[in-house]
């Protein structure tokens, strides 16, 4: 593990880390999969990203997590993804997480099946961790961190609203091949304390799970120096 402290260019420099992941990904694969959270740090990494020197129709982008509303809704992560990277990457890369007749769990099996066409694992993940330390929709002492579906779970009382989501599932985090973290903002310093903490775990801690993950890069706006572990 790698941990950055990037006061300034915070965004700039991990949009650098994904392109260069990307980038070596793509030197061994003929295409790669992409999983992208929502949130308000992921724009402006994708504005950086999108001017990266990669060959885009080789990227297939998933979401980590979706609130449980159409794709065109404001609060779709889908929909802040797709208009930072719309202009670059084929639309048919894109991978939206979409219900279908009201049916969650069947719209769940579906995006499985899709994921699957691609290995079942995300090459790169990015995700941001919150306040709770929490990732994707899996936060701590929740159901959520504790349901051992191999792919995808169903969210059904998310303690951030909106309280209904779909999410990456523990065991999927620790399949992905690399991952880029990202945690801004001096509110969270007792998450990056907690996610550094040896003591700690990954039930009180859900972003510990990308430790399982054998590249991983995490950068943050938060003085290392601060921290007291």
């Amino acid at each position: 593990m790698k941990v950055l402290y990037e006061k300034e260019n915070l965004y700039e420099y991990t949009a650098e880390a994904i392109g260069q992941l990307i980038s070596k990904f793509l030197s061994m694969k003929e295409e790669i999969v992409l999983g992208l959270p929502g949130g308000r740090s992921i724009l402006p990494i994708l504005n950086y990203l999108s001017k990266h020197p990669v060959d885009w129709e080789k990227i297939h982008v998933f979401v980590v997590d979706e609130r449980l509303v159409p794709i065109n809704d404001p609060e779709s992560n889908f929909g802040l993804i797709n208009s930072g990277l719309s202009d670059i990457i084929p639309k048919e890369n894109f991978h939206p997480f979409i219900i279908e007749n009201q049916n969650e769990r069947n719209s769940l099996k579906k995006y499985e099946d899709e994921i699957k066409k691609f290995d079942g694992f995300y090459d790169i993940l990015v995700v941001s961790i919150g306040e709770d330390g929490h990732i994707g929709s899996l936060y701590p002492n929740h159901p959520s961190i504790k349901d051992d579906s191999d792919f995808y779970i169903i969210v059904e009382d998310s303690p951030k609203p909106p309280s209904r989501r779909m999410s990456i599932s523990s065991k999927m985090v620790t399949r992905s091949k690399a991952c880029v973290v990202i945690i801004s903002g001096n509110q969270k310093k007792d998450a990056l304390t907690k996610f550094l903490d040896s003591d700690s775990n990954y039930a009180s801690c859900p972003a510990k799970l990308v430790l399982k993950i054998p590249e991983l890069f995490v950068f943050t706006d938060i003085d290392l120096k601060s921290i007291n572990i």
